[in-house]
């Protein structure tokens, strides 16, 4: 039984062979495909990969056609996402039919020459997609450090800030001989990295001899810059003497330091009958002769003196009820013509501007009321070409102005002039404005800014343009913008401002008799006006909260203030440092009791340094001059230092200025009964505050206010003059001392 199956099982075999070698040619009558089986791999195909991508950026494959399948197969990824037919891109799993159009995408490594890639499967078959990102680029463009000179021996010196650009990773810094500061922070030594688009400041220590380079190295990623600092010759305050050398009294004087480093003295000499001189500081050769502008015997006021980019001066005085002008001609060393400008005083009525400069030429404006209007003439002075002829800034002739009391003349960087003036008209007083279109001579009529009472006024210009902040009454700041007029109010009468780029920065005070908050707002035309930010809250607080306050800002764009807040409460201060806000306000002085009301200075040195100075006067100490200073890379205030360590006199009178060899503090020492002595003072950055070097005689000191106040003039090269009033008892002499 057996094998009778397997015999047939043969012979079927043997049967079909047969008619498979019968039908050989093909000719069978079924289609092919008639056994509906399905194809789930489709033709070949590859992704293209990638190379030289952005780091961490989603990157897309182009789109292939699935070819070669029948009926649909499933579809699914890995390490990052697909679209069909252009759809939205996903990573749920799918199916994908023949024909359809097939991308996929991956987002890219966060590295630099890294790659990553997705795998993505159809049917049974796997394809991937790799992306590789660019190269890491860690160096730099070149960048350069200014050289500095004439510096003071053993100080911290500063370079220029440098940003860095033309890298795309980060780099490594490192410095030889000197310390960096990063976007900044505190100043380093120590080998670090930094990113594209970061700031660098570095410092270094001048030498300990004069006459001698010092230099810094930089380094990053392979590029390297060199900070030279070199020290000035030995320089020193010479022993004053007199300006006036025909032992008359110096009533009034104005200092004026010309284009060339040249300082001018202009003196109002005599009580009784006096005339105007002047008299030249030049650095190599010193004082020159007294000239004479006017020896009529009846000068009574020095209104301006101004100076080109060539050194010629512009000199604007009052004889007599008139202003008079003369002109100094610094080719020919020799002074003009004196020229009547305008008059001065009632009936007439006559107001002037500060004059404006544009490419040398002088510019000012006289106003002069008769009757009930006023007319406006401009005019103007070219060294080449001698004073125009008075033009008329309305077309008509004359504006319906009662009394001007004020006026302004302001140039923007379009080199357009732009006029601001107050009318009186009892009680209140209107602020309007007009400006020079750009054709010559073009005026606009004048617009109606305010009708109300007006005290500070200013021209702001930002890099949209010129607008005009004022102050309307006791409690309103207003705007006025070619388009619009902001107000803004809540602001107490203590009220300051500062520019900083494209932003203001307002300060001011509110008081709802238990707590007494100094904050601040900002404005710029961008983003409006932020909302108040309090600097300071004090509770119980008595007594004026912004009274003398300080304010400055530095050149990289921080801001400090500092106040007496209130009586009794002592000296604080605030920093605003850009792009990190206000700090937590600190108290500057440790006084037990502070009384009166010590005037505030503050001053920023070459190394954004602030200084802020204060005299003191306790119960136990007579007078002290005493100081703190922030560093914004240390991001403290020192604590208080002594300037004056004296137990005995008033720091009456103190004018500090900063100086390429650092600050530089002259202020006069009065005892109760005897007149004074002025000093000086110097901060070394390595050593401190200096010994008081007294600078003039001791016979004594006095400086009535209406006259330019003592103080230290900056001349070019390092060298300064120390200009001090001294009354002998029965007239009033000038003092210079040279620091050279």
């Amino acid at each position: 039984m057996y094998i009778s199956k397997i015999t047939l099982l043969i012979l079927c075999i043997l049967t079909l062979s047969a008619c498979s070698s019968d039908n050989s040619n093909g000719s069978s009558d079924e289609p092919a495909g008639s056994n509906n089986t399905v194809d789930t791999i489709p033709n070949s195909f590859e992704f293209v990969p990638r190379d030289g991508v952005d780091i961490n950026t989603l990157i897309e494959s182009e789109a292939i056609t699935v070819t070669g399948i029948s009926g649909v197969i499933p579809i699914a990824i890995s390490g990052g996402q697909y679209s069909i037919n252009g759809r939205e891109f996903t990573e749920v799993v799918g199916s994908v039919s023949n024909g359809d159009f097939l991308s996929v995408r991956v987002f890219s490594s966060d590295l630099y020459s890294t790659q990553t890639s997705t795998k993505i499967t159809l049917g049974t078959q796997s394809y991937g997609f790799s992306v590789m990102t660019k190269a890491g680029d860690s160096t730099p463009d070149i960048f350069i450090f200014k050289e500095k000179h004439n510096l003071q021996t053993n100080a911290w010196v500063s370079s220029n800030l440098i940003t860095v650009t033309g890298i795309n990773t980060h780099a490594s810094i490192s410095i030889v001989n000197g310390e960096y500061s990063i976007n900044n922070g505190i100043f380093s030594n120590s080998l670090k990295t930094i990113n594209p688009g970061d700031t660098v400041v570095i410092r270094l220590t001048t030498s300990a001899e004069w006459l001698t380079t010092t230099e810094a190295v930089l380094t990053i990623g392979g590029v390297s810059s060199s900070f030279l600092a070199t020290t000035s010759q030995s320089m020193n305050w010479s022993t004053p003497i007199p300006i006036e050398s025909n032992e008359k009294s110096i009533s009034y004087y104005r200092s004026f330091v010309d284009a060339h480093g040249d300082a001018l003295i202009v003196m109002k000499v005599g009580e009784r009958d006096p005339d105007l001189m002047i008299r030249r500081y030049n650095q190599l050769s010193g004082w020159g002769i007294m000239d004479t502008l006017d020896s009529s015997g009846k000068v009574s006021y020095i209104s301006s003196i101004s100076g080109d980019s060539l050194g010629n001066l512009l000199v604007v005085w009052v004889n007599d009820g008139k202003y008079i002008a003369n002109t100094f001609n610094k080719k020919k060393n020799a002074w003009g013509t004196v020229i009547e400008l305008a008059y001065y005083s009632a009936p007439d009525r006559f107001t002037i501007s500060q004059p404006v400069i544009i490419d040398n030429r002088f510019y000012l404006l006289t106003s002069e009321k008769k009757g009930f209007n006023a007319n406006h003439f401009l005019r103007s002075f070219h060294i080449d070409e001698g004073w125009s002829s008075a033009k008329e800034v309305y077309p008509g002739g004359s504006s319906d102005i009662n009394t001007v009391t004020y006026i302004s003349l302001y140039v923007d960087a379009q080199k357009q002039l732009h006029i601001l003036w107050n009318d009186f008209l009892s009680p209140n007083t209107r602020l309007l404005y007009t400006k020079q279109a750009p054709a010559p001579e073009n005026w606009q009529h004048a617009q109606l800014l305010s009708g109300t009472a007006i005290s500070s006024r200013e021209f702001i210009e930002d890099s949209q343009g010129v607008y005009i902040i004022f102050k309307n009454d006791k409690t309103n700041i207003a705007m006025h913008q070619p388009d619009k007029s902001i107000s803004i109010t809540r602001f107490s009468p203590y009220i300051d401002y500062r520019q900083v780029g494209d932003q203001l920065f307002f300060f001011a005070e509110t008081d709802d008799g238990i707590t007494k908050n100094i904050f601040s707002h900002q404005y710029s035309r961008q983003n409006g006006l932020s909302e108040a930010e309090v600097i300071r809250s004090l509770d119980n607080c008595i007594g004026e909260g912004m009274a003398r306050e300080a304010i400055e800002v530095d050149a990289i764009g921080n801001i400090a203030i500092a106040w007496m807040s209130c009586k009794n409460d002592g000296i604080w201060a605030n920093v605003y440092r850009k792009g990190k806000g206000w700090k937590i306000a600190q108290r500057l002085d440790v006084s037990a009791v502070l009384t009166g009301n010590p005037h505030i200075q503050m001053h920023v040195d070459n190394n954004n340094t602030f200084f802020a100075f204060w005299p003191t006067f306790t119960h136990t100490t007579k007078g002290v001059l005493a100081n703190s200073r922030y560093t914004v890379g240390e991001q403290s205030w020192s604590a208080e230092s002594v300037i004056d360590s004296s137990s005995t006199g008033l720091s009456y009178y103190y004018n500090a200025v900063n100086n390429s060899d650092g600050i530089h503090v002259l202020w006069n020492k009065k005892p109760h009964s005897t007149y004074g002595t002025y000093l000086q003072s110097h901060y070394n950055y390595l050593e401190g505050w200096t010994f008081n070097q007294v600078l003039a005689p001791s016979s004594g000191v006095d400086y009535p206010d209406s006259r330019e106040a003592p103080g230290i003039i900056k001349l070019h090269s390092g060298r300064m003059l120390a200009l001090m009033p001294w009354y002998t008892g029965t007239s009033m002499d000038l003092f210079a001392s040279e620091y050279k």
